[in-house]
């Protein structure tokens, strides 16, 4: 039976590693893969052994007011605690993933006290940490540890977009913290980029290719309506239409979702990514070879959806 948020084992993880000796366990979490603006937050949380945060959840299923409560309290409560940022910048030299890692490394290393096992939100664990480490899918909503971590990343990303919204006042950053809503595209369509706005995940705006959205739709093979729906996120789209606008755009597909900024964004790039994790080689060329499959059928249709423009 699926537990509920009341009876969930929320040290189930913490206690797996106690049992297996260690002492000073950490959880860490993110917060801005998927903005088009604004740098990646990470933190990292040490708890007292056997505490429980009360309220303590997935920092995306608790209101603001509710991260901004539990974020002094953790700070209060946590044995240490501490939060790193990776700029813009950055962002753009390194990709996001590899800029995830460096902001989580930074919150482990920065702890006044150092752990000795680090639980991480997700399915890869950062490059280069030398720390005995898990990666645990869906961690911030099912270890308490990692559950914290997010809303102290999460709290500190949203304060700095605030501070962001006084200095770029025409791009509302207030309501959307950078992700890429309706509004802010709206935003890009009429000022441009700022400084802050991450130049590899605007490659993946049909207006880096100074296209109209009826142009990329033709190209793509889509409605005007579904790519609407696709690019101000109301609707997930299929994974043909993906990979169509991606191939249009010439922007690589985990580069696209993540741009995107939105959670089916993120779970097509995670799903995308984890194909590959654990596989044979011969279940690896497998999936490899259906991908190219996939592609080229992609690409015949397309072929055949413009030879029926032209004969119309």
């Amino acid at each position: 039976m699926k537990k509920t948020e009341e009876n969930k084992d929320w040290l189930k993880y913490e206690n797996q590693a106690y049992d297996n000796g260690y002492e000073a366990v950490c959880g860490v979490d993110e917060a801005g893969r998927g903005p088009l603006a604004g740098p990646v937050f990470a933190a990292a949380v040490i708890l007292p052994k056997g505490f429980i945060v009360e309220g303590a959840n997935d920092s995306k299923k608790l209101s603001e007011k509710k991260r901004e409560a539990l974020f002094e309290k953790i700070k209060e409560e946590a044995v240490s605690y501490s939060i790193a940022m990776v700029d813009e910048g950055t962002i753009d030299e390194v990709n996001i993933l590899n800029a995830t890692f460096m902001a989580m490394n930074d919150a482990i290393n920065n702890l006044s006290q150092k752990p000795d096992f680090v639980m991480i939100d997700g399915n890869k664990i950062p490059n280069g940490l030398e720390i005995p480490a898990e990666a645990i899918v869906k961690g911030d909503a099912n270890s308490i540890s990692i559950a914290c971590a997010s809303i102290l990343a999460k709290v500190s990303r949203d304060r700095y977009m605030l501070k962001m919204a006084e200095k770029y006042p025409q791009y509302q950053f207030e309501k959307h913290k950078g992700y890429g809503t309706k509004l802010h595209y709206e935003m890009l369509d009429k000022y441009g980029a700022s400084d802050i706005h991450r130049k590899i995940f605007l490659k993946s705006c049909r207006k880096a290719k100074h296209l109209s959205q009826e142009e990329l739709a033709e190209m793509s093979g889509l409605s005007v309506s579904n790519l609407s729906y696709i690019e101000n996120g109301e609707r997930r789209g299929s994974l043909d239409s993906i990979f169509a606008i991606s191939s249009v755009l010439e922007v690589p597909i985990d580069t696209f979702l993540l741009g995107q900024g939105t959670n089916s964004a993120l779970q097509y790039s995670n799903a995308y990514q984890s194909l590959f994790e654990g596989c044979t080689k011969f279940e690896a060329q497998v999936i490899y070879e259906m991908g190219e499959s996939l592609k080229a059928s992609f690409k015949r249709n397309s072929r055949l959806f413009n030879d029926s423009k032209r004969n119309r």
